[in-house]
């Protein structure tokens, strides 16, 4: 009895083991059964929210009977921006703009998504989301509070506040003092200027005429170095080695590395330096005037560029990463993405938006007193430094006080043993 009693047990066993077996080679065995479709890439879409909203609202459209409501992910309203030239001050339906530009009135807030088919112009209102299958402007002081997204190009002018994410197919011009957490474009032109709403475009330069058409990167390792001048290069001052450190890396101005830049602290690119490969950084990376990086720039700290630099090249994604602030001078340009988990703002105001009250006070002692700071930007108050050792000025980033406008005198007490190339750059007016 026992035997048998086991027996029926690992029958039941194999059986229980198997039916999962057989009931897939059931599903298979069915026709019209297609395979379950899983992107391997392992990559995010930039343009996610534009184009599940276009595809979502283009299939409703077919169905759309005139009756003033829509069936997205549930019923809607829907508002018809064709036959109609006035909206509530809080407008609570979903946009439909078919065959005229989307052209609405200023101070209206759009709480719902705006599809549009021609040309969009908005000015200085807030709306929650837009989608325009030609060109998007915004207006001086247009508010996104979630996404915008466009087939043709987006031309951002100055004060706008870009929500989570602003992207296109095309390009994106992006004007003074905007706001943002991510861009995506094949080409963003950051720190355009706008007269009148027309961009005044600035020289083009060609960036593989700069590298001379060549970024085969170089495999050689140069270990835990600080400073980096054309002494340290070949013959024509170019590096030809990748740059692993445990120190903050300086790149001086015009050096060039045909290579990858990584560092377990920060990053400085000084004027006109020019990296072939990536940059990665635990800490801050700063580029200075007219540098150029053809590869990626991921940091865990915050990403700043002054005017003029370029990152990427045309035809190819890149990415600017950074955990914390992302700040871009005038007209500089990144071909891809951009992301920042804190916040993204193009040509700020420096004395109003980078230090708060209580810092700029701190800085604006006649006598600054030793400090260290990651900062690469003082509050532009300090006229006069007065280190009060060799040691201090030793320690000090040097950085910080490029291309202060009001600094006048500094005070460089004796022992010091050498003052470091770019400490007293003069700003060009």
């Amino acid at each position: 009895m026992t035997s048998l009693v086991i027996g029926v047990a690992i029958v039941l066993f194999i059986c229980m083991l198997l039916f999962p077996l057989f009931l897939s080679l059931v599903s298979l065995r069915k026709k019209g059964v297609k395979p379950l479709k899983i992107d391997q890439s392992k990559t995010r879409n930039p343009r996610y929210f534009g184009e599940s909203f276009a595809a979502l609202i283009e299939k409703a459209w077919l169905d759309y009977d005139g009756s003033g409501q829509i069936k997205l992910s549930h019923i809607e309203k829907i508002l018809e921006a064709d036959k109609t030239n006035t909206y509530p001050d809080n407008c609570q339906s979903v946009i439909y703009a078919e065959t005229e530009d989307f052209r609405p009135p200023e101070n209206v807030i759009f709480e719902k998504e705006i599809y549009s088919c021609q040309d969009a112009y908005i000015e200085g209102n807030t709306l929650r989301a837009l989608y325009g299958k030609r060109s998007i402007v915004l207006g001086e002081g247009t508010n996104v509070i979630r996404w915008v997204d466009g087939e043709g190009l987006l031309c951002v002018n100055d004060n706008c506040n870009l929500g989570i994410s602003a992207s296109s197919a095309y390009g994106i011009l992006l004007g003074k003092n905007c706001f943002f957490r991510r861009l995506y474009a094949p080409e963003i032109r950051l720190g355009c200027t706008f007269v009148d709403n027309q961009l005044q475009e600035t020289r083009d330069t060609n960036v593989e005429d700069i590298l001379g058409g060549d970024v085969k990167l170089n495999e050689d390792i140069l270990r835990n170095v600080k400073y980096v001048s054309k002494n340290d290069g070949d013959e024509n001052g170019i590096i030809n080695a990748t740059i692993i450190s445990k120190h903050t890396v300086i790149l001086l101005e015009g050096v060039v590395v045909k290579g990858h830049v990584r560092s377990h602290k920060s990053v400085v690119l000084k004027d006109r330096a020019i990296v072939y490969g990536n940059i990665f950084a635990e800490g801050d990376i700063y580029l200075g005037e007219g540098s150029r990086v053809c590869g990626n720039i991921f940091t865990q700290e915050s990403f700043e560029a002054e005017r003029n630099v370029f990152i990427g090249r045309w035809g190819e994604i890149k990415s600017v990463i950074a955990r914390g602030k992302i700040t871009f001078g005038e007209n500089c340009r990144v071909f891809g993405y951009i992301s920042s988990e804190d916040q993204g703002l193009c040509v700020p105001d420096v004395e109003k938006l980078v230090y708060d009250r209580e810092e700029e006070g701190n800085f604006s002692n006649i006598d600054v007193p030793f400090w260290k700071s990651n900062k690469f930007f003082p509050p532009s108050s300090i006229r006069r430094i007065d280190f009060a050792s060799a040691e201090e000025f030793d320690n000090i980033n040097y950085s910080i006080f490029r291309k202060n406008k009001r600094l006048k005198e500094v005070i460089i007490p004796e022992g010091v043993k050498k003052i470091r190339p770019s400490f007293f750059t003069v700003v060009q007016i």
